[in-house]
């Protein structure tokens, strides 16, 4: 069992303490950091919920993802707006690993402090619609392994509902409710209703996403431009130049991967963003596996107060893809906020709501996203 500091020994072997916290108004030296409790994260109202690579293992390594998330918000001086939570993982004490991951048992005990209040009342199923609206209380950004963490996560909570005589239909439903927003996923997680940004760029995952790719198109002239240049090194400026003037006289290649847009496909309970590149140029090293390369962690005006001015990325042709992270993540905890003021239940919405919505914000990735209506409604709900 974990005890209160969340450390654990499993087969004699002492692992490193798991820990929690919360993104909160700088003070001193708390750095926007707030240490919890597991027992005290309260998923029975709107929540953010943040679960970064396995290399998370300390406070600095988790802040640094609830202040992505809350930069996707766009919350930077509200931090009362929505509670920003985020996890380190643990691990061996007497290994050498610099990575971290949920174990079996902290798994269990996670999923119970997170689903079991939204599922049940005193050991007793809910009702179907009570059960779907309490589970859109909580909204997930990962990265990396973190999708692969939510994935065991939601999988514990579907055996809880299993022991609460939910059938497998009811469990579907109410799982669907969960919305997950990741970058570089290292996994498809069951259930959930997932947004995923996946770059073919990504050193890590980069072979896996074209062939998950081509499992629906051949790969597009984009993509073998690419793949020439890579073979080919002297025909990188040429190739660029070519690209550049195609897109600007022509446009006969819809969503250029490259340029930020990238091609919305939806695979089962998935909303893929593939992207060929988001960087400025094909040819250069940075490994798009980091989240980084999407963070809105830039002023568009650095005259302006935090509250005021828009954020961005430091890429301009990642702007397209982290605008549709930052609209899906704002669009969920918007529904989250509206069904807990609300008697009635508000679905989120399908998947298929979502592309066109997303679609559109990629087709347009070049105007300012303070123009969007979406972002609108949104930053006067955060005046409130």
């Amino acid at each position: 069992m974990l005890d209160g500091n969340f450390s654990i020994h499993v087969q004699k072997q002492k692992r490193t303490p798991i820990i929690v916290g919360q993104r909160v108004a700088k003070k001193d030296d708390n750095n926007s950091w707030k240490l919890l409790k597991l027992k005290e994260i309260d998923t029975t109202k709107p929540i953010l919920i943040c679960l970064g690579g396995n290399g998370t293992l300390i406070p600095k390594d988790a802040n640094f993802y609830a202040k992505v998330a809350q930069q996707f918000l766009g919350t930077q001086n509200n931090y009362d707006f929505i509670p920003i939570i985020s996890f380190c993982y643990s691990k061996y004490e007497k290994t050498y690993s610099k990575k971290g991951f949920f174990i079996d048992n902290e798994i269990k005990e996670i999923a119970q402090q997170l689903f079991a209040p939204l599922i049940s009342e005193n050991g007793v199923k809910l009702e179907l619609n009570q059960a779907q609206k309490n589970m859109r209380n909580i909204t997930f950004l990962t990265h990396c392994y973190g999708a692969s963490a939510l994935h065991k996560l939601v999988l514990e909570c579907s055996k809880m509902m299993e022991r609460l005589q939910y059938n497998q239909n009811e469990i579907t439903q109410i799982l669907q409710n969960i919305v997950h927003v990741s970058y570089a996923p290292d996994i498809n997680t069951s259930y959930t209703k997932n947004i995923f940004v996946k770059s073919l760029s990504d050193k890590r995952f980069g072979k896996a996403y074209k062939q998950e790719l081509n499992r629906f198109y051949l790969m597009n002239d984009c993509t073998i431009i690419q793949e020439n240049i890579d073979k080919n090194k002297q025909n990188k400026a040429n190739a660029l130049n070519n690209i550049e003037t195609n897109n600007q006289q022509k446009s006969t290649i819809k969503n250029e991967p490259y340029l930020g847009q990238g091609e919305l496909i939806l695979d089962e309970n998935c909303l893929n963003l593939f992207v060929g590149s988001l960087i400025n140029e094909l040819t250069s090293t940075i490994d798009e596996h980091s989240i980084q390369i999407v963070q809105r962690n830039y002023k568009l005006n650095e005259k302006d107060d935090d509250d005021k001015c828009l954020w961005k990325t430091i890429v301009q042709r990642a702007e397209g893809a982290s605008q549709c992270l930052a609209q899906s993540l704002i669009l969920s905890v918007l529904n989250s906020i509206k069904n807990s003021q609300q008697a009635e239940f508000e679905p989120f919405y399908s998947l298929d709501e979502l592309k066109e919505i997303n679609q559109n914000t990629l087709d347009n990735f070049n105007n300012s996203f303070k123009e969007q209506k979406h972002y609108a409604e949104y930053l006067q709900m955060t005046k409130n």
